[in-house]
């Protein structure tokens, strides 16, 4: 597991955006990078949200109008919020065109920027897409995760709404980075209990198969006992619409 290496080795807990993000950022879709403490020094930022997506996930290509409808506001208002976008998409065509639509930052598709995703997408815990994380852009404290994706949906664009949730955040209590994978997994950011059974069947195909021979094995046990066949129900089929995409 790749691991985020502390500023201050005396405290374990201090992280610059540079450690956490890489030293160069993309500041648009045409390509045009900027180092990042430039970037943060000219947007005043006081918060960062982490913003993980990619093209190819529905739940995304939801999430990131409204996202950046709320952005825009924010930014109108000088609210002192950033936003780093953290690619999932599988080549660079489909990034850059993604990235084309945003007006954030974003973690150039370089070398060594992999290396960036992963590691922090295991330091927050990140297993599902879209999520965001918002960070005190000071200290790299962690802040907020799937209740951030709450406040965005409900506040969409709406000025007053945008400004009090940014206040809200702004506010909030700060954590060390070490305890964002239990705060992470909150809200509607967070994948339900239903999402993670899911999950854990599909990557153990084999329970799924022993289950269901079990279920063979019942009911022919039931019509051997004497049970009407007809009446031996079929379990439903339950369709569910996860509201996030794993990794």
């Amino acid at each position: 597991m790749v691991m985020i290496t502390p500023v201050d080795e005396n405290d374990k807990d201090v992280f610059t955006l540079e450690s956490l993000v890489g030293a160069t950022l993309l500041k648009d879709g045409k390509g045009n990078a900027v180092s990042t403490g430039d970037a943060f020094k000219s947007s005043n930022a006081s918060l960062v949200g982490l913003y993980f997506s990619a093209s190819w996930c529905p739940p995304c290509q939801r999430f990131t109008p409204v996202l950046t409808e709320f952005y825009n506001v924010a930014k109108a208002s000088k609210s002192g919020l950033e936003i780093v976008f953290i690619t999932s998409d599988r080549n660079s065509e489909e990034f850059e065109e993604y990235y084309g639509k945003m007006p954030w930052l974003a973690i150039p598709q370089i070398q060594g920027s992999a290396e960036i995703k992963q590691k922090l997408s295991n330091a927050l815990a990140v297993t599902g897409i879209p999520a965001i994380a918002i960070l005190d852009a000071k200290t790299g404290e962690f802040i907020l995760g799937g209740d951030a994706r709450d406040d965005v949906m409900q506040a969409g664009g709406n000025a007053e709404q945008v400004s009090a949730t940014i206040q809200k955040w702004k506010d909030a209590e700060r954590h060390p980075i070490s305890e964002a994978p239990q705060l992470m997994d909150s809200g509607a950011g967070a994948r339900s209990p239903l999402s993670k059974f899911l999950s854990f069947m599909a990557k153990n195909p084999m329970i799924v198969f022993g289950l269901m021979y079990f279920y063979q094995w019942m009911q022919r046990k039931m019509i051997e006992a004497g049970y009407d066949e007809d009446k031996i129900t079929t379990p439903p089929v339950v369709d569910v619409t996860p509201e996030d995409t794993e990794f």
